[in-house]
C-alpha cells in the first residue's frame, strides 16, 4: 500500500509539473509495478464534451451554420484556434452559462460528411496553452424526413 501511495504522489507531482510547464508530456515517466519497468503518463490533451447542432445534418438543407457547445469556459479558450474537423470557425462566443459555442459554415461542413452518420471532432487551445478537444456523433442525410 506504501507503494501505491508513493506511485501515486509522483504521478501527481509529474502532472502538476506538466500543468505549470516544467516539462513535456514526453519528460514524463513512472514506475507503474516491479514487473514492468516504465508507463508513459499521457497528458496530449483535454477532452470537453461537445454537442453539435443541428443533431441531423441535412447536406441538401440551405442551412447556414453548424453550432458546436462545448462544456469549457470560453473566457479559457483562444477562439482564434477553434476547428471543427480542420475548418475554421465562423464566430465563437459565451453562451448563458460562460461556455464556448462556435458556429461553423453548413456548407463547408456538408462537405466532410456522408450518410448515415459522422463524428466530428472541435478542437483548438487554452489561454494556458493545453490543447483540447472533442468529439460529437451525429446523424447525416442527404434530404430532410429521412
Amino acid at each position: 500500500m506504501l507503494r501505491r501511495s508513493a506511485i501515486l504522489v509522483l504521478i501527481a507531482a509529474a502532472l502538476f509539473s506538466l500543468a505549470a510547464g516544467g516539462c513535456s508530456s514526453e519528460d514524463l515517466v513512472a514506475p507503474v509495478a516491479a514487473e514492468t519497468s516504465l508507463a508513459r503518463v499521457a497528458s496530449s490533451s483535454m477532452t470537453v464534451d461537445i454537442a453539435v447542432a443541428p443533431s441531423t445534418i441535412i447536406i441538401k438543407d440551405k442551412g447556414e451554420w453548424i453550432t458546436v457547445h462545448a462544456v469549457i469556459p470560453y473566457s479559457s479558450v483562444e477562439a482564434e484556434t477553434v476547428l471543427l474537423d480542420g475548418i475554421d470557425a465562423v464566430s465563437t462566443f459565451a453562451d448563458a452559462r460562460g461556455e464556448l459555442v462556435a458556429k461553423f459554415d453548413h456548407e463547408e461542413i456538408c462537405a466532410i460528411v456522408a450518410p448515415p452518420q459522422a463524428s466530428l471532432t472541435l478542437t483548438g487551445m487554452t489561454t494556458a496553452g493545453e490543447p483540447f478537444e472533442g468529439v460529437d456523433t451525429v446523424r447525416v442525410s442527404e434530404r430532410g424526413n429521412s
